[in-house]
């Protein structure tokens, strides 16, 4: 049998539990302003994260992220989080496909995560192949898609420009997520390769 190399990789998802205390977050969203986000609710503040309930939330996010970028950019360049909101949704809700424009290392933290209130589903955007072999495939290769079973406590990072969505919460119960973004610090990339932002 022939050598299958993998060329081309996605970026990977990380998944890290926090060990923190995750009910007063809890409170703190039950507690704060939404407005209506087409067929979900977001939080009137994006900056979230700035507010000192989520100090032990930020630090870990922060460190997670510094190992993903050692880990993925073979690099230890500072990444600050730059926007971080809630999600809301109630019973019936899901948040439709989209990406993270701005930033290069997106998150979600699940603050409150029902069972059957709405999985995460990563989308490739285009399949791999124009035609359709064998729709029971699930490699690496060849998924379309990927759903993230997580729970509550549970981080996930991911490339911002990975598609993605939110199904239909199916539960009587509210779910609550925090999202966020991230961006090198500034100056990053090569002078000599043309790359250099400051």
């Amino acid at each position: 049998m022939g050598t299958l190399t993998t060329i081309f990789s996605t970026p990977p998802l990380m998944v890290e539990k926090y060990s923190g205390d995750v009910k007063t977050l809890e409170e703190y969203a039950e507690s704060i302003s939404y407005h209506d986000n087409q067929n979900s609710y977001a939080s009137d503040n994006t900056f979230v994260m700035n507010d000192d309930v989520f100090t032990d939330l930020k630090i870990f996010a922060e460190k997670c992220i510094e190992e993903y970028t050692i880990n993925v950019f073979n690099s230890n360049h500072k990444f600050a989080i730059t926007q971080s909101w809630i999600t809301k949704n109630d019973f019936g809700q899901s948040i439709d496909i989209h990406s993270h424009p701005g930033s290069i290392i997106s998150g979600v933290f699940y603050i409150n995560l029902p069972k059957d209130s709405g999985c995460i589903e990563f989308n490739r955007g285009k399949s791999v192949f124009e035609i359709q072999i064998n729709k029971d495939c699930s490699n690496p290769w060849m998924s379309d898609r990927y759903r993230v079973f997580a729970e509550t406590g549970y981080l996930l990072l991911f490339p911002s420009n990975m598609l993605h969505s939110v199904k239909m919460n199916n539960v009587n119960q509210t779910r609550y997520s925090l999202a966020f973004n991230s961006f090198p610090t500034i100056p990053v990339g090569d002078i000599d390769m043309l790359t250099y932002l400051y």
